[in-house]
């Protein structure tokens, strides 16, 4: 039996990311199909760049919380592309361990 069902799979943006030299992990996707990204807190803002340059222009939702009492406080972003479909726009989630 393959082990390929238990792991999460690469998303489109997560290799695009990789080919660019970004070190970050695909945590899967939401409820919603979006991508989900882990990123280092030092590369925010060299990811954040490189995904406004694909397009990701505008910031639909931020938020933090609390992992665990004690624990990394953990920041999502929420980035849509507005530029290629208006009717079913691109988002990708970023969340950033910190």
């Amino acid at each position: 039996m393959s082990n390929e069902s238990t792991l999460t799979k690469s998303g489109k943006l997560t290799n695009w990311l990789k080919e660019r030299g970004l070190d970050v992990i695909c945590c899967g996707f939401d409820y919603q199909g979006v991508e989900i990204i882990k990123v280092d807190a030092n590369l925010l803002c060299p990811v954040s760049l490189t995904l406004y340059s694909y397009g990701f222009n505008y910031l639909r939702c931020q938020f933090a919380y609390d992992e665990a009492p004690g624990g990394n406080l953990v920041s999502v972003d929420y980035l849509v592309n507005l530029q290629d479909n208006e009717d079913y726009p691109e988002e990708v989630c970023i969340k950033v361990y910190i």
